[in-house]
């Protein structure tokens, strides 16, 4: 349908910009973010960032535990009604169609967050 805009851009513009505010991640990283990267421990969700996901700061992983607000935002709900795999990008197979996955998305997302 001309106009409509993807499921997977949609969920990005509306997660991303949360994720990044309350977790101090990076566009790239929250972009690319995958079903099984998120899990609770004891009463926390918290979320595992993942150079196996794609291109992260430290080219290390780190886990950073999800605030409340993100929560009651509806997230989870996203969460639990997204298929594996990747939560705002369908990339092609390797690295660089993730990269190019994400660059594309960040764009497309972010381009319409910001006022020029």
């Amino acid at each position: 349908m001309p106009g409509r805009e993807a499921p997977k851009l949609a969920a990005a513009k509306r997660w991303v910009p949360w994720l990044c505010a309350f977790t101090g991640g990076r566009v790239g990283e929250m972009i690319q973010i995958r079903k099984e990267d998120l899990r609770r421990e004891g009463k926390l969700w918290v979320l595992h960032m993942t150079p196996e996901a794609g291109p992260v700061k430290t080219d290390e992983a780190r886990d950073v535990v999800l605030h409340h607000q993100i929560i009651e935002e509806g997230f989870l709900t996203f969460f639990e009604r997204s298929k594996g795999g990747y939560l705002f990008i369908d990339p092609k197979a390797g690295e660089l169609g993730v990269r190019n996955a994400v660059k594309t998305t960040r764009i497309r997302s972010m381009s319409s967050c910001v006022r020029w």
